[in-house]
């Protein structure tokens, strides 16, 4: 009659771990909100103004840029939406490497070296205790791997799955040394369309977006003919209409 009790106390303590977590960390918590898509647009703008295109129709572009920072993109895909950049430090709260997936109830992460030595098969602990939310302010909120079922954990690698299918259906972080990756799942159109990618790798910048919303126009090494808006899009929250 006590595994009940247990189980209700285990449950409030992770919902007031989560609601601490959060009210900690608002910023992170409106990643995946609506107005998210301000942000986004504003960083899409900047990322067209900064650079040399060498190629632009409208719909896609090539360039080049300073090789700093040496990765950073944004990009959806219907409901799939990522970003990445090289700004982490390459040995931070989240160690060298660091891998955390979540599709539908499936959950995965991976940690090197791990914040402490785990071990456990179907959701028992022999060693150590189940992986926690990441006090990096860059990580996503991944307080799910808390109460998850375990299928295995072995040192620093696990699997297992989660009631929380849908909340949220796709999302995921990856850390290898500076390079840190965020994917989740979010509108499959919305105001960046359908598609909206904007990447950079070194010296190389690449854009590509359907519908054609933000764009410099139509041009080549730099000179733009026609079609650009740039400059009806200073606050960012244009549609992509005008």
């Amino acid at each position: 009659s006590s595994l009940p009790t247990v189980a209700r106390a285990r449950s409030l303590t992770l919902a007031c771990s989560r609601s601490a977590w959060q009210q900690k960390h608002p910023k992170k918590m409106a990643l995946m909100e609506v107005d998210s898509d301000e942000k986004f647009t504003q960083e899409a703008v900047n990322f067209l103004k900064e650079h040399c295109w060498l190629s632009s129709c409208c719909c896609f572009g090539l360039g080049c840029a300073s090789p700093s920072p040496l990765v950073w993109s944004q990009s959806k895909v219907c409901c799939f939406q990522s970003q990445a950049t090289s700004d982490e430090d390459c040995w931070g709260d989240m160690g060298l490497c660091m891998c955390t997936n979540k599709i539908c109830c499936y959950v995965e992460h991976t940690q090197f070296p791990p914040d402490g030595l785990r071990v456990a098969l179907c959701s028992i602990f022999c060693l150590g205790s189940a992986p926690e939310q990441p006090k990096d302010e860059d990580s996503l909120d991944v307080s799910y791997l808390e109460d998850a079922c375990w299928l295995y954990y072995c040192c620093c690698e696990g699997a297992g799955c989660t009631l929380k299918c849908c909340d949220p259906m796709i999302s995921g972080q990856q850390k290898v040394f500076c390079c840190f990756g965020k994917s989740f799942s979010g509108d499959c159109c919305g105001d960046r369309g359908i598609i909206s990618v904007y990447s950079k790798v070194c010296c190389c910048v690449e854009y590509a977006q359907i519908p054609c919303g933000i764009t410099p126009g139509v041009g080549l090494c730099g000179m733009m003919c026609f079609g650009g808006n740039l400059h009806l899009r200073e606050d960012g929250t244009a549609s992509g209409s005008d």
